[in-house]
C-alpha cells in the first residue's frame, strides 16, 4: 500500500536545522524524524542560505511552492466577460471559446483559458445563466 504525502511541518524543519547544527548526518536527522534521507535532503537543499540551512527559509520556499497561480476568470475582467458573451450570445461550448481565444490572441497569454477552466467558471455560479445556457 503507498504511503500519503505529508509535508514537513515547522518544528521538523526546526528539528533539521538542530541537527545539522550539532553535525548529525542526514539519515540520523531522517531517522530521529521518521522520514525519507532523500526528503531531508530535498529540504536542506531548498532551505539553504550560502551554506547552512534555515528553518525559516524552507518554510518561505515550501509556501512559496503551494502558492497557486493567478486566477485568469474574475468578475469584471475583459476575459470573463468575453467568456461569458460567447457563452451566453454565441451558444459556444467551452472548448470553442479556448480555442478561438487562442486563435484571435496567439500571442497575448492573458487570453489563454483552458476549457476547463471555463467550465469550473460556469459551475461555480450557483444556478446562474451560464450553467443552463450551457445544459
Amino acid at each position: 500500500m503507498a504511503r500519503k504525502y505529508r509535508q514537513l511541518m515547522p518544528d521538523q524543519r526546526n528539528q533539521i536545522q538542530r541537527g545539522l547544527n550539532q553535525g548529525m548526518s542526514i539519515r540520523g536527522i531522517a531517522r530521529q524524524l521518521g522520514r525519507s534521507p532523500s526528503t531531508i535532503s530535498r529540504e536542506i537543499q531548498r532551505g539553504r542560505v550560502e551554506e547552512t540551512y534555515d528553518a525559516v527559509c524552507g518554510r518561505e520556499e515550501a509556501q512559496r511552492r503551494r502558492r497557486k497561480g493567478v486566477r485568469k476568470l474574475t468578475e469584471g475582467s475583459p476575459l470573463t466577460l468575453a467568456v461569458t458573451h460567447a457563452i451566453l450570445q454565441r451558444k459556444w461550448s467551452p472548448e470553442q471559446i479556448a480555442g478561438r481565444l487562442r486563435m484571435d490572441y496567439p500571442e497575448d497569454k492573458q487570453w489563454h483559458v483552458s476549457h476547463e477552466t471555463i467550465y469550473q467558471f460556469i459551475y461555480a455560479h450557483p444556478a446562474g445563466e451560464l450553467r443552463k445556457a450551457l445544459i
